[in-house]
């Protein structure tokens, strides 16, 4: 069964063979799907020791693409970097401000000959926006060691609360901090867990990871890094000044970034900002560039890459009234990809859920040559002369190819409104359905329902039970809200506690309205 480091050294070895002598650009055809994260991580594994900066045309395509970069990481390479512009809509957004703090302290390592290489994925735009200037995030920021007496217990606490960190009773949310006796807990804006420190007078006796919803420890730390929480406090330049020598660019659609690139300030794209952008890269003495699209552009050799989209249904109409016709559609596709598996061919299907993956199993042989991974995939993609076929969720089940999965902001996750669509959520998410309340989405699969297949959503409640929701009765669920990071029980279906709480609900709205 090949690995996806097998499967990133085929598309590296055919990139390694099709360059063109010692050109330092090349052209490539537009890299469908998956296909461009294939190629990011190949060129990754071809220049270990450089920077690989893959620049997409806006946030949506930059959000599916670094998603389908964390599902076809080889090994346990490093995470690769997300790198988004900055947006007037979403000022202060915590999330966005720590992937730009993560790659502003990268390129401060950056100056260091030992530093690891690393994979970074953004925008045009994002390259030429402010970011916080490396040296003065790490002056801004606080390394804690197990065992050291460097930064006092009161002085640390008052120098993250200079920092922008907001003090609270306890921690659920990225850039808050909460002091308990001699422990401080603290989310820093760049970290996936908050951090327990323990301190034993001003030496820290202990750094932990812990859960935010149980508050429990989890794994324990020999260091920590805690940078500022508000950035927008810091000296700023263009990261594409920053930009260690020698880097390896991966422009995606080159003619559509040039037609998108902004300057710093201004409302629209313009093409003096896309010359800016070219002058400062020629500056920075790339190691190689490879332009993918068409028409490619002028005086530069093309690689001779044969790569396309794969076989699927993403294109198919999605007709509600005719489930049937999908159904058979995607019988017909999985008996072709099962004869072309059979036949010698890679084929891997990538599913969001394992419980999408136990349904589609049963479509398949039982000794089936197709390859049945987990991970979000906006697309798929197909290289003839590599024999691979990699197909995702929207290739599967005729969805439309998604743009947007990488992250969902803490402002839209927490709003609560009411579920539009099956990708607006993701497996383990709290959701509460109008008649029986609080449970826990599994993810989507199919299941036969008076002699048809039909794709629902699945939902956990308390005692193991589950609820099977059609995707077409998805506006019935909406998000839940929690308070305080607290634990949730879950409701039990058919239980009395659902309607009690509704009833409770209602009479404090009748209360506050009347008072």
């Amino acid at each position: 069964m090949p690995s996806n480091i097998q499967l990133v050294d085929a598309v590296a070895g055919a990139l390694r063979e099709s360059w063109p002598g010692t050109a330092t650009a090349a052209a490539a055809p537009a890299l469908e799907g998956a296909a461009a994260a294939l190629a990011a991580h190949a060129l990754h594994r071809l220049h270990p020791a450089a920077w690989v900066v893959v620049v997409t045309c806006g946030p949506n395509e930059l959000e599916a693409f670094h998603a389908d970069l964390l599902t076809l990481a080889p090994g346990h390479a490093a995470p690769p970097l997300l790198l988004p512009p900055p947006e007037a809509e979403s000022a202060g957004d915590i999330e966005l401000d720590g992937a730009r703090l993560a790659v502003a302290r990268r390129l401060r390592e950056a100056v260091s000959a030992s530093a690891a290489a690393t994979l970074l994925a953004t925008t045009a735009t994002a390259l030429l926006a402010p970011l916080p200037e490396p040296q003065a995030v790490e002056q801004a920021g606080r390394l804690l060691r197990t065992g050291s007496s460097e930064h006092g217990f009161e002085a640390l606490v008052a120098a993250l609360s200079a920092a922008g960190y907001a003090r609270e009773p306890e921690v659920v949310a990225k850039g808050q901090m909460a002091v308990r006796g001699g422990l401080l807990d603290v989310w820093p804006p760049d970290a996936p867990l908050p951090v327990r420190v323990d301190f034993f007078g001003d030496t820290v006796e202990s750094l932990r990871t812990f859960d935010p919803a149980s508050q429990r420890s989890t794994v324990s730390l020999e260091t920590a890094w805690i940078p500022p929480c508000d950035p927008a406090r810091l000296p700023a330049a263009a990261p594409v000044e920053r930009l260690p020598e020698g880097a390896v660019f991966l422009w995606l659609d080159h003619d559509r970034i040039a037609a998108m690139t902004t300057a710093p300030g201004a409302a629209e794209p313009s093409p003096a900002a896309w010359d800016a952008l070219r002058a400062a890269v020629a500056r920075r003495a790339p190691a190689r560039e490879i332009f993918c699209g068409d028409p490619p552009p002028a005086g530069i050799p093309t690689l001779p890459l044969r790569v396309g989209a794969p076989p699927g249904l993403a294109g198919l109409a999605d007709d509600p009234d005719q489930p049937d016709l999908r159904t058979a559609a995607r019988q017909k596709l999985l008996a072709g990809l099962e004869a072309r598996a059979r036949a010698g061919e890679r084929v891997v299907i990538y599913l969001d859920t394992a419980g999408g993956l136990e349904w589609l199993a049963r479509d398949l042989p039982p000794d089936t040559a197709i390859l049945l991974r987990r991970g979000v995939l906006s697309g798929g993609c197909e290289w003839p002369g590599l024999k691979l076929v990699l197909l995702g969720q929207p290739d599967i089940y005729a969805l439309r190819k998604r743009s947007a999965r990488a992250f969902v902001p803490p402002a839209i996750a927490s709003r609560g409104g009411r579920v539009e669509r099956t990708d607006e959520i993701r497996p383990g998410e709290l959701v509460v359905h109008i008649d029986h309340g609080i449970g826990r989405f599994e993810g989507t699969g199919e299941i036969e329902r008076d002699g048809r297949r039909v794709e629902v959503m699945t939902l956990r409640y308390a005692d193991g039970a589950r609820l099977h929701v059609p995707t077409s009765h998805a506006h019935l669920l909406s998000r839940y809200i929690g308070i305080g990071g607290r634990e949730v029980p879950l409701h039990r279906l058919g239980g009395r506690r659902w309607q009690q709480d509704k009833i409770k609900a209602e009479r404090a709205i009748v209360d506050f309205a009347a008072s």
